[in-house]
């Protein structure tokens, strides 16, 4: 199924309704509206449960759509007791609402129906789902989740082999001092420094100035592989989120924040911001624009690894993968925009275009990704309408 982004199924999942039945309700063209309409009779007719019917007829408060949005993605849109790639969804309130009247995302946990149905029950199995357990089992479920990204995308990255087109050492360079990384102790350190390649502070030396890129000359293998070798080792100190298949302006803009790490693998657009077409200074702006969201960057296509990186890949509208810092976000004319550094781009990671892989431990949701024009189909079927 083709994601239609519906309003309907977001704003049905928002007040306590599984994701199967939020997604059929929407295709037998139902809407909040239509909904507060019918009798709760009618309601429990089409699947709901009649506390659900009842909040809907009384017009309740649904949960925040940054709220809602956020805690799905960190959650991957998946029950974090059972952990269960295949089952439904539903977002349950630690503590009930209506003792409550909490929507904030700690009183917020996503469950399958069956574990659901749990943390309803009364009696001796309620004490397996208390409170407290279930914030603990929260935590730990969206700790790996984090950590699992960041595993899955070290290890893609290593595969790329000679597809990096772009290193920005100077950020690499601060980002090693923040980290403690110590630069002087990578394998490629020592020849890259002796062959004269390389300043104090680990930034590279071109060996001409006016030439396309700062790579070529008679080192320029030695500067690549110094380049790649600190960008994986800086890597392997940082928390990276992949929302490559996350272009949705009810979804991306809340699941970001700055300074955070990012990877978008897609079809990026790179146009030259003046005249310069060797030496520093080749000034360049990436975008990558869908469903009212916009990641630019700019950077310098001077330090493109190699002629085919400075003469193509880095030139009008290619598919690549970026390595970003968020350094702002903010809204324009009715669009998010994401603006960032760019720390490496490379031809694209294998598996990575979307979070659908599976992790080395734990099995994660499938998606399947759509045409260029990021249409995305998910397993459980939800998703916004613009």
């Amino acid at each position: 199924m083709v994601v239609t982004h519906n309003k309907t199924e977001k704003a049905l999942l928002a007040r306590g309704v599984q994701s199967d039945l939020a997604r059929d309700l929407t295709r037998a063209g139902h809407t909040i509206a239509s909904l507060k309409s019918k009798s709760i009779e009618e309601l429990c007719s089409f699947g709901l449960p009649e506390t659900i019917a009842k909040d809907i007829r009384s017009g309740r408060t649904p949960i925040p759509e940054t709220v809602l949005a956020k805690l799905l993605f960190d959650n991957k849109w998946i029950c974090c007791v059972c952990r269960s790639q295949t089952e439904p969804v539903v977002v349950h309130h630690i503590v009930p609402w209506a003792k409550s009247r909490s929507h904030d995302a700690e009183n917020l946990i996503v469950l399958c129906p069956n574990d659901h149905a749990k943390a309803h029950t009364k009696g001796d199995l309620n004490q397996n789902f208390s409170p407290e357990r279930l914030r603990s089992l929260k935590k730990q479920w969206e700790d790996k989740v984090k950590v699992d990204d960041s595993i899955v995308i070290r290890r893609a990255a290593q595969t790329v082999g000679e597809s990096w087109h772009y290193f920005n050492l100077l950020r690499l360079c601060e980002i090693a001092t923040d980290t403690a990384v110590d630069f002087k102790q990578l394998k490629t350190y020592k020849n890259a420094f002796r062959a004269g390649v390389l300043d104090a502070n680990g930034g590279l030396i071109p060996e001409k100035s006016d030439s396309m890129y700062a790579y070529s000359g008679v080192h320029s293998i030695l500067r690549y592989s110094y380049a790649k070798e600190f960008f994986l080792k800086i890597l392997n100190e940082l928390s990276v989120t992949n929302i490559s298949d996350r272009f949705d302006k009810c979804d991306l803009g809340y699941t970001v924040i700055r300074n955070d790490i990012i990877y978008i693998e897609g079809a990026f657009n790179f146009k030259q911001l003046n005249v310069i077409v060797k030496g520093p200074d080749q000034l360049v702006q990436g975008t990558r624009s869908a469903n009212s969201i916009k990641i630019v960057f700019t950077f310098d296509r001077w330090y493109a690894t190699s002629c085919s990186s400075h003469s193509l890949w880095l030139t009008g509208r290619q598919v690549a993968g970026c390595f970003c810092k968020v350094t702002d976000i903010a809204r324009e004319e009715g669009k998010i925009i994401i603006k960032c550094s760019v720390l490496a781009i490379c031809s694209g990671l294998p598996g990575q275009r979307s979070r659908s892989y599976m992790s080395a431990s734990t099995p994660i949701n499938k998606h399947t990704w759509g045409d260029e024009d990021d249409s995305l189909t998910l397993s459980n079927g939800w998703g916004f309408e613009d």
